[in-house]
C-alpha cells in the first residue's frame, strides 16, 4: 500500500467569500489529519487600473478602508487557525490573483494550492474569467478547487 502524500506547505488563496472558507477549512482538515504541514493564508489585493483611473477625490481613503477590512479579515482566519492547532501565517500581497497565487506558490515552495471557485458560466465567466482555472492550468503543484456550497451564489470576483 502506497503512503498518504503529505502536504508541507499549503496555499489557501482568500477573497473571504464562503467558498473561500470552505477551503480553508478542506485545508485545515489536511493538516489536522496529517498531522504536520502549514498553511500559508494569501489574499490578493487587485484594483483594475480602469478603477484606479476614475477614481475621485478621496479614493485613497475608501482603498485604505478596503485595505484595512482584508486584513482584519486575515487577521480573523489566522486566529481561528492557530486555534485550532495548524501552524499557519498569512500573506497579504498587491497583484491579480491568479498571479500572486502562482507566484506565491513558487516563492512558498507550496506542495499544494486549495482555492474555492465560484462557479461562473456564461457571460459573467467570459467578463470576469476564472481565477482557478488559470491556478490550474499554469501551477507547479497540485491544486485543490472546492465549489460553493449548496445555495451559494457567486460571491467575490476571483
Amino acid at each position: 500500500m502506497t503512503e498518504a502524500r503529505r502536504f508541507e506547505t499549503i496555499l489557501v488563496a482568500t477573497d473571504f467569500s464562503p467558498t473561500a472558507d470552505r477551503a480553508l477549512a478542506a485545508a485545515r482538515e489536511l493538516v489536522l489529519a496529517a498531522g504536520s504541514g502549514e498553511i500559508v493564508l494569501a489574499h490578493a489585493k487587485f484594483v483594475p487600473r480602469e478603477v484606479e483611473a476614475l477614481a475621485v477625490y478621496g479614493a485613497e481613503k475608501v482603498f485604505a478602508q478596503i485595505e484595512k477590512a482584508a486584513v482584519e479579515q486575515l487577521d480573523k482566519r489566522l486566529a481561528e487557525l492557530v486555534q485550532a492547532g495548524v501552524p499557519a501565517r498569512q500573506v497579504h500581497v498587491d497583484g491579480r490573483p491568479s498571479e500572486v497565487i502562482l507566484d506565491l506558490a513558487r516563492r512558498e515552495g507550496a506542495d499544494l494550492i486549495v482555492m474555492g471557485t465560484h462557479g461562473r458560466t456564461g457571460l459573467s465567466h467570459v467578463l470576469l474569467g476564472s481565477v482557478a482555472e488559470r491556478v490550474v492550468r499554469q501551477a507547479v503543484c497540485p491544486v485543490m478547487t472546492v465549489p460553493p456550497g449548496k445555495g451559494a451564489s457567486g460571491g467575490a470576483s476571483g
